[in-house]
């Protein structure tokens, strides 16, 4: 589950990185605007009047560029619902030819499920890393732009 909220806030990382780049070179102040104050205090619970991007927007922004981005995020949310690898798959085996339940903790995870949510989680530090360089390598242009425009915060 935490690999999964680091994959979805990677997500509104990268797809934030990209917009500020795009909306500085447009010289869009006001999407700038909407999208950085959107980030900053959106929410999914109703509890103001600014809702969030969904992250599943934001995930297909990502995977625009990193194809594997969704498929590896689609394979980590598996694990995070009451579904086989969520619940039983992470505590027990099947033996088919017996007709067994083999529930403890060395009959979770085989080394194949391990690794690839290893990789992911990995994947996904890197990516979040360099998309906060990518803001921070664009901060004083972030700085110039809102300097220039600061006649439109009165």
């Amino acid at each position: 589950m935490l690999t999964r909220a680091l994959y979805e806030n990677t997500a509104y990382m990268y797809d934030l990185s990209k917009k500020i780049k795009m909306y500085i070179d447009s010289d869009d102040y006001l999407e700038m605007h909407n999208v950085i104050v959107n980030r900053l205090v959106g929410s999914r619970l109703g509890t103001n009047s600014i809702q969030i991007a969904n992250v599943l927007t934001v995930i297909r922004v990502v995977a625009k560029d990193i194809p594997e981005f969704k498929e590896y995020y689609d394979f980590i949310s598996d694990f995070c619902h009451p579904n086989y690898s969520g619940m039983l798959g992470i505590y027990g085996n099947i033996d088919k030819v017996n007709l067994r339940l083999y529930a403890g903790s060395k009959y979770g995870y085989n080394e194949v499920v391990f690794s690839h949510l290893v990789t992911g989680l990995v994947t996904g530090l890197e990516i979040f890393l360099i998309s906060t360089n990518n803001i921070l390598d664009n901060l004083d242009e972030l700085n110039d732009f809102f300097y220039k425009h600061q006649s439109l915060l009165k």
